[in-house]
């Protein structure tokens, strides 16, 4: 089978698009080696090729000139994926390139399945399965990556982390997936329990009180994340990544700081730019 997938309301003709295929726990599909791995910014060109570079296996194809474009899915297993699409601005495939959209989709291993389980799909059926007539293929916790839509008030709800019962302080962090020595002042996003926002877009001159971290059960490691729409709006779109961390007897010799998740955190356009 092949174009499996359809982007809709695309620029419509001279423009590239290529898709990035992301697995539940983070990982990168090589078209090259057809093997996930763990992203390497020197790799981008081979997780998304354009229709130039010989390996076309990501390129996105316009229908007509419509501005809906279709996307293989390369040679997958069955699963849950995240497709993602960018904007080719030069000869192949770069980390600058600038993210359009996209969204979850389930594979069957040949085909796609949609929420009704179909067992035909209608373009419309793989539009809805692809961008999300339900809020939660857009702004969605899957595994440990995070997607949420820029200029929206986030609530997001992250279950499971182990015992909290002790912990002194609680971070989420935001930065650029390609810079890993970023210190925390060049964060995206930085959040704590208790002090609530303290960096967005690489400045301290916030408001804390327009994002928090709130506990909601100690035992399980439950906890929701808040953030004011006039927040997230001031985002850049993009794939990021993230990590909570948490520390212990904060005042004690033997002070424990450990990250208890991360993962990547993708911030998709909005259309309306309005905040209030």
């Amino acid at each position: 089978m092949a174009k499996e997938l359809t982007i809709p309301n695309l620029t419509a003709g001279g423009v590239d698009y290529y898709a990035r295929f992301v697995n539940a726990i983070g990982q990168y599909w090589r078209g090259d080696t057809s093997a996930w791995e763990t992203y390497d910014a020197g790799n981008v060109a081979l997780y998304g090729a354009d229709a130039g570079s010989g390996s076309p296996y990501n390129a996105a194809t316009e229908v007509g000139a419509t501005g809906d474009f279709t996307i293989d899915v390369p040679g997958l297993a069955a699963g849950s994926y995240k497709c993602l699409v960018y904007q080719q601005a030069g000869a192949e495939p770069a980390q600058d390139d600038e993210y359009v959209g996209g969204g979850g989709f389930e594979w069957s291993g040949s085909a796609l399945v949609t929420r009704a389980s179909r067992s035909s799909h209608s373009p419309a059926d793989v539009r809805a399965a692809l961008l999300g007539v339900a809020a939660d293929i857009t702004d969605a916790l899957t595994g440990a990556n995070i997607s949420r839509r820029r200029g929206d008030t986030w609530s997001i709800e992250i279950t499971g982390l182990g015992d909290l019962t002790d912990q002194d302080k609680l971070w989420l962090t935001v930065k650029e997936l390609d810079d890993e020595e970023a210190d925390d002042a060049d964060a995206l996003l930085q959040i704590t329990e208790g002090d609530g926002l303290l960096v967005l877009n690489r400045s301290s001159d916030v408001t804390d009180t327009d994002a928090s971290i709130t506990i909601d059960d100690d035992a399980a490691g439950d906890i929701t994340v808040a953030v004011a729409a006039s927040v997230t709006a001031q985002l850049p779109r993009g794939t990021y990544r993230y990590d909570l961390q948490k520390l212990e007897d904060e005042d004690e010799a033997t002070e424990n700081t450990e990250t208890i998740a991360e993962g990547q955190f993708t911030i998709s356009a909005d259309v309306t730019r309005s905040t209030s």
